[in-house]
């Protein structure tokens, strides 16, 4: 079976338990649509499940996952996503994976003790669109201070 399909092909999920059950198929594009599906559902367990897709080997399916577990708060049926997103923006080898974890970080997450974080990024980064993320994640994680 050809690994490579065009994710059009694929057909959505039907079911939380049919997006379930596809995260784990051998094919990117199945499990690119069930992490978009369980995303858009926004069920807690549902998304739980997505964090070790935050791993996959594929970028596209590692870049919706980490945009939808970047997306919740802890509190909210799921744990602290502050660490895995630290982790992803620091180690990803996709500069888009890393982007959409840091704005995650800046617009879902800031935080006072994440300025130190944000200003090593703006100390270190040479991408322009992840630069700009840090900086605005430093601001927000400033004006959270006060």
């Amino acid at each position: 079976m050809n690994q490579d399909i065009d994710p059009r092909d694929e057909k959505d999920p039907q079911s939380r338990e049919e997006a379930l059950a596809g995260l784990g198929d051998g094919r990117w594009a199945v499990r690119q649509r069930c992490v978009l599906w369980l995303h858009r559902a926004g069920d807690p367990e549902g998304v739980q499940a997505l964090v070790p897709l935050t791993r996959d080997p594929k970028r596209e399916v590692r870049q919706i996952a980490t945009h939808a577990v970047g997306r919740r708060r802890a509190g909210e049926g799921f744990p602290d996503a502050v660490p895995l997103l630290m982790e992803r923006a620091l180690e990803d080898t996709s500069i888009r994976v890393r982007r959409f974890a840091v704005q995650s970080l800046a617009y879902e997450h800031a935080h006072p003790d994440l300025c130190g974080f944000f200003q090593q990024l703006l100390d270190s980064e040479t991408d322009p669109k992840l630069h700009r993320m840090a900086g605005i994640g430093l601001w927000l994680s400033r004006e959270a201070q006060r």
